[in-house]
């Protein structure tokens, strides 16, 4: 076989098929992937869900603190702080077969999740963390030129 910079035409065949295997296999994996990366909500509609924001004459969207709330964006029966919010230490609350992640306990969480938990910056300040629309009041520590609502 003739050698040209010392490589072979075997060698350069075997490089190119390398080549076109790993490019198929990263547009394949970069297909299938995202859709492993969304959220799926499985278990019955209306656990979090109504049609109307009205259920016997009552009506269905609550906060965390089960006061009535207006009619929600996507017909729910809650905003965010109201579904993943709990009075209780517990961080996965199993609802009709829909396990909820609580990121809000207005008692210390037993298990916090990965991210965290509001709990903290609601009770023990600004510096524990993020404050949250609905949770906790605006920081202090931010002002207006840096980004803070006003």
């Amino acid at each position: 076989m003739k050698r040209i910079l010392n490589i072979t035409h075997k060698s350069l065949f075997r490089a190119a098929a390398m080549s076109g295997f790993i490019s198929v296999l990263t547009a394949i994996l970069l297909m299938v992937l995202p859709s492993f990366a969304y959220a799926r909500v499985t278990g019955v509609c209306s656990n979090c869900h109504t049609m109307h924001n009205s259920q016997n004459g009552s009506a269905v969207a609550k906060d965390y603190l089960d006061a009535d709330l207006p009619p929600q964006e996507q017909l729910l029966t809650s905003d965010c702080v109201g579904c993943h919010s709990s009075s209780t230490g517990q961080t996965i609350i199993n609802f009709s077969g829909t396990s909820v992640p609580i990121v809000y306990n207005t008692v210390p969480p037993s298990q916090p999740l990965a991210g965290g938990n509001f709990y903290w910056v609601a009770t023990q300040g600004d510096e524990y963390g993020h404050n949250v629309y609905g949770i906790s009041g605006i920081d202090s520590n931010i002002s207006e030129t840096t980004g803070a609502p006003g």
